[in-house]
């Protein structure tokens, strides 16, 4: 168990990177819409954990000729980031920036703020078959990809290199949207959420006992339940403020923060549960601003709707990650020793705070 941490550790150096691109694919129009991170237009920025997001606000106030400059690296990066198939045969593909096609142009204004391009890919060759995206490079961004099938949206992730696998995408007459929904909102957590997941392992070391378990991850559920809820609303519009900059940051802080009550054997379970649903409101503006952001770009409408159903898939993986927690945590206790057992688990709580802590002094910057 202490050996997968460490690998989960060196996996977080790349945590503040764009991990994951997201698109639309239409399939009526047969054309694919890239939500394009504007800080992988910039060569100095791109793939460089110590940077921060550009925001939508310093993408408003650009002068033509930088957008000039910023469309035409955009365009050079996606034509060797990914590839377009039609069955068996490479297609060539136009690029076009729909937001530019207003004056002044109109940029899609997403949860968390960020600056956006939406960049529209259209092939020049008829096709009767789907479209096929892959990923050329190994050390590229994931695609999160929506097909659009009239009523029906179906959700894959493209991995980097994969070929585009059209059983993943395709939904089957007896699923739902919902359906696809829920497994979005359950990818986010397993296995795209290492923050997440390492906090709830993080809840399942400070519990002695199956009761204080469930207490503590019911408070941490209902709080990010809470504050999802207030931004999806508009109630709390936090990603408007410069402060939502250290959401990331505060994530990363609660991971070590858990891991840490775990090595001192704190016990005072009153103030624990009221610290970890401070750590649950501030989880949720996370997924408030991440998955939110994608599912309002797909469908300005019904995004709220489709998140709410997406939380459902997050609870899904935070009811498994506790179970299985608990579950190997008390059949490793019933065949070891009490002092090894508390060895290993320290141990185990070690790495988590030293990954918590490289996430934090990360996203800082």
């Amino acid at each position: 168990m202490l050996l997968a941490f460490f690998c989960v550790l060196t996996l977080t150096l790349k945590a503040h990177q764009v991990e994951q691109f997201y698109a639309d694919y239409s399939e009526s129009t047969n054309t694919i819409i890239i939500q394009f991170d504007v800080a992988y237009a910039i060569p100095e920025t791109r793939d460089n954990p110590s940077t921060s997001q550009p925001k939508r606000t310093w993408l408003l106030e650009l002068p033509p000729e930088q957008h000039a400059s910023l469309r035409a690296e955009a365009e050079h990066y996606l034509r060797g980031y990914l590839e377009l198939h039609s069955g068996t045969n490479k297609i060539h593909f136009d690029i076009s920036f729909p937001d530019f096609d207003s004056s002044p142009p109109h940029f899609i204004n997403l949860l968390n703020q960020g600056a956006y391009y939406r960049i529209k890919l259209s092939p020049r060759e008829q096709s009767t078959e789907a479209i096929k995206p892959r990923i050329i490079h190994p050390e590229s961004p994931n695609l999160l990809l929506a097909q659009i099938s009239g009523d029906t949206i179906s959700y894959t992730t493209i991995n980097a290199p994969s070929q585009y696998t059209p059983a993943e995408a395709t939904t089957s007459p007896n699923s739902t949207p919902h359906s696809s929904t829920i497994s979005l909102g359950f990818r986010h957590v397993i296995p795209d959420g290492l923050d997440h997941i390492l906090f709830i392992i993080g809840i399942c070391l400070t519990a002695s006992t199956l009761r204080q378990l469930l207490w503590l991850s019911i408070s941490f559920t209902i709080a990010h339940a809470i504050s999802m809820a207030l931004i999806i609303s508009g109630v709390l519009p936090i990603y408007n403020y410069s402060g939502s900059a250290y959401i990331e940051p505060l994530i990363a802080l609660s991971i070590a923060f858990i891991a840490a009550e775990v090595i001192i054997q704190k016990t005072n379970l009153k103030y624990r549960y009221l610290i970890i649903a401070i750590f649950g409101l501030i989880h949720g503006c996370g997924f408030a601003g991440s998955l939110g952001s994608s599912l309002q770009s797909l469908d300005s409408d019904n995004w709220i709707t489709s998140l709410v159903i997406a939380n459902i898939g997050i609870e899904l993986a935070q009811a498994l990650l506790v179970v299985t927690s608990y579950v190997l945590l008390h059949s490793l206790r019933k065949v070891t020793y009490l002092k090894l057992y508390e060895q290993l688990t320290k141990a185990t709580a070690l790495s988590i705070m030293i990954t918590g802590l490289i996430w934090f002094f990360q996203r800082l910057h």
